[in-house]
């Protein structure tokens, strides 16, 4: 139904690739959907500390990667800031690998 009234979508998900599951329907979106993931530590063992039922940090960083090679537009959400370094390695992280 979103799709039909052109509806602009954002997805944020901590589910890695099984967001992959849905890459034929954000396709058919266009340009009018960005798909996000939420990133709260680079460490994977502090992040497994914090949301231990998330994807890990290196799975989340390839989902994007590969949203990205496939045309969607991603974003990330820093969120929560826990350890404020831990947020802004990986802001550096994802501009170094050119996916936001």
């Amino acid at each position: 139904m979103l799709n039909h009234y052109k509806v602009p979508v954002a997805v944020l998900s901590k589910g890695g690739k099984k967001m992959l599951q849905d890459l034929d329907m954000f396709k058919q979106f266009s340009d009018r959907i960005t798909v996000g993931t939420t990133l709260t530590f680079l460490e994977e063992k502090k992040s497994k500390e914090w949301e231990p039922f998330a994807s890990t940090p290196s799975e989340r960083l390839e989902t994007l990667k590969i949203l990205h090679e496939n045309g969607i537009k991603t974003f990330a959400s820093f969120e929560p800031t826990i350890e404020p370094e831990e947020s802004l390695k990986f802001i550096k992280k994802t501009l170094e690998l050119g996916l936001c």
